[in-house]
């Protein structure tokens, strides 16, 4: 018996001990801390002066942008949506580890405690701090707006019941090109339009041809099979010439510069450890505008990578994607 109450008490103590040492405070003395609440969230109003110089006069004025920063949540939730703003300012950033929930057990072991299976990010939404949904075992999927810049270290390492994980970007669409020649009946090219350096796509022609570029330093051509590899950003003309008479059509394209300013910056071990992925969707036409190391990805033998379907050779020779070609497929439109 006494032994049985020694155990019993024993146990209580490190039930005891895991719910004391917590992961700290939901309530924050906002004189002192700056931090409010809304009843669902707590965060702050990150003072921002931005200079501003009129392009017609050159006069500068100082506009004030202020934003929000998530800190965390008031209390746990299974279901999160973060709005567009709080207080008439954008939400922009989430905090380090403003989503992570756990114990520690006499504060030596920390065990992962998080509810979150859903979560919304606003399209204001520019960077997701360090370790913000580090082992958030129960969240499903992962859906990052066009906003976001920035996906700091271990931001969602752990989540390893993520199946889904979506990364969106907004980009230019690309301009189609048609074939040009004097001949009465042409040769008609096809497949032309504009590309990223690194790109790869292929022509085709009306009848059997061989190809040449005009420059090979901004894109080279398969002279038998007109698959074209983009090298540079600049304007190119192709020339494809008949194997079976004289006739002659040219295309002439061009290599855009990358907008990097679109670039996203996935930090050291952001999406480390997500063991249940299924499905990584790339709603991305360039893999470069991704700022991913070539180590960075670690994708379990069952993940599928989904990218558009103009960009599917893009990726499956790019340095960071390559390792991965067998598994890149198309995203299919509805």
């Amino acid at each position: 018996m006494k032994l049985f109450k020694k155990v019993w008490l024993l146990a209580l103590f490190f039930v005891t001990a895991i719910f004391l040492v917590g992961c700290g405070s939901r309530t924050y003395n906002a004189e002192e801390t700056g931090i409010k609440n809304d009843g669902v969230f707590n965060y702050k109003i990150i003072e921002n002066q931005v200079i501003v110089t009129d392009e017609e006069t050159g006069t500068e004025t100082t506009e004030s942008r202020n934003f929000i920063l998530i800190v965390n949540l008031v209390k746990q939730q299974k279901d999160v949506v973060i709005p567009e703003t709080i207080e008439g300012f954008p939400v922009k950033e989430i905090a380090d580890f403003a989503f992570y929930e756990y114990y520690k057990l006499l504060g030596l072991i920390t065990i992962p405690r998080s509810k979150l299976k859903t979560i919304e990010f606003p399209s204001s939404l520019k960077k997701i701090g360090k370790f913000a949904f580090y082992q958030a075992r129960k969240l499903e999927s992962v859906v990052l707006p066009n906003s976001i810049e920035e996906v700091s270290d271990s931001a969602f390492a752990g989540a390893n019941k993520v199946s889904i994980f979506t990364i969106n970007r907004v980009e230019d669409e690309y301009i189609k090109y048609s074939s040009n020649s004097a001949d009465s009946e042409p040769i008609i090219i096809t497949g032309g339009r504009s590309s990223y350096a690194g790109d790869f796509f292929r022509l085709t022609a009306s009848e059997p041809v061989s190809w040449e570029s005009s420059h090979p330093a901004i894109a080279k051509i398969d002279q038998d099979l007109g698959r074209i590899t983009t090298v540079n950003s600049g304007i190119y003309t192709i020339t494809a010439r008949s194997r079976q008479s004289n006739k002659v059509s040219t295309i002439t394209m061009e290599v855009v510069k990358e907008d990097l300013t679109k670039k996203i910056a996935f930090k050291d071990k952001s999406m480390d450890r997500l063991n249940k992925l299924e499905s990584l969707v790339l709603n991305v036409k360039s893999p470069e505008l991704l700022g991913m190391s070539e180590k960075f990805l670690k994708l379990n033998s069952k993940a599928k990578i989904y990218v558009p379907e103009v960009s599917v050779e893009f990726y499956k020779n790019h340095k960071v994607f390559k390792k991965y070609a067998d598994s890149i497929l198309p995203i299919l439109e509805n």
